[in-house]
């Protein structure tokens, strides 16, 4: 029984010592100097698809802008082959020319087309009143940006 109290008493002062060190550490606290970011535009941009990027970067949310100078030397001849490089939006062929097109993990058994998401062809909505868009509406062939 003596051993046992001993090896409790030990194990109990090992915890509190422990304890202790780990207040210790969390009241040592770094305060860092704010850090400011900027960037350049990109120069390929024609000023067109650069006001375009300026002002969805000041709009909340995600947002991502294609130029037709990314996929001209590209085949691109529907939506899944003009957003394949834009990350987290994933557009697959239904049947014909049909496409489902998921964000983010979302949409993709949506059988009612678009709903949610403003279709838009060099600034131009090509949503109907009520939100609803065809996806087969959009002509990469003819977009400026």
């Amino acid at each position: 029984m003596t051993v046992t109290f001993r090896r409790a008493l030990m194990l109990g002062a090992a915890a509190l010592c422990l304890s202790s060190a780990a207040q210790a550490a969390e009241a040592d606290q770094t305060h860092l100097d704010s850090v400011l970011v900027t960037a350049r535009p990109d120069p390929e941009d024609p000023p067109a698809v650069a006001q375009a990027r300026k002002r969805l970067s000041e709009t909340p949310g995600a947002v991502a802008v294609i130029s037709s100078e990314a996929y001209a030397r590209r085949f691109a001849l529907g939506l899944n082959d003009t957003v394949r490089d834009v990350p987290g939006v994933f557009a697959q062929k239904k049947f014909g020319e049909d496409t489902r097109l998921s964000i983010r993990g979302s949409g993709i058994g949506n059988a009612n087309h678009n709903r949610g998401t403003l279709l838009a062809q060099d600034g131009v909505p090509l949503n109907e009143a009520d939100g609803y868009g065809d996806y087969q509406l959009i002509d990469p062939l003819l977009a400026r940006y």
